[in-house]
């Protein structure tokens, strides 16, 4: 369900994605809980389809759950979590909060640093943000 709802996303057609989505979410909730790492990739996929229909809000929450679980899950020095991060700071770009925007992509950043090093690619990417 969840590689139909990407190709539907793909596509554009958000309202299939997240119909395949949302029942894909009701399955991996029920059988692997919602602190299993595979639960987070599909909160971060649906955020993904919200920020692309530019519903900041919604992509905010689920991008804000996803974050939540991974940290506790992951730890922070995990690149999903730092990349839960970075989405959470694309939104708040999107909605024109700067400030938060700004103090999402200097944890990732420091996390990058700290994790990876400077001579790292990921590290750099985290900067062009």
């Amino acid at each position: 369900l969840n590689n139909i709802a990407v190709v539907y996303w793909k596509q554009g057609d958000y309202v299939k994605a997240l119909q395949y989505y949302d029942e894909c979410e009701v399955i991996r909730r029920t059988i692997l809980g919602n602190a299993h790492p595979r639960y987070t990739v599909l909160l971060n996929n649906i955020g993904n389809v919200y920020i692309h229909q530019g519903n900041y809000a919604k992509a905010l929450e689920y991008y804000q759950k996803c974050e939540e679980i991974r940290r506790t899950v992951l730890g922070i020095n995990h690149s999903h979590y730092v990349s839960t991060l970075n989405n959470i700071g694309l939104v708040y770009s999107f909605q024109g909060d700067y400030a938060k925007s700004l103090e999402h992509f200097l944890k990732c950043e420091e996390i990058c640093k700290t994790v990876l090093g400077i001579n790292h690619p990921n590290y750099a990417s985290t900067l062009n943000n």
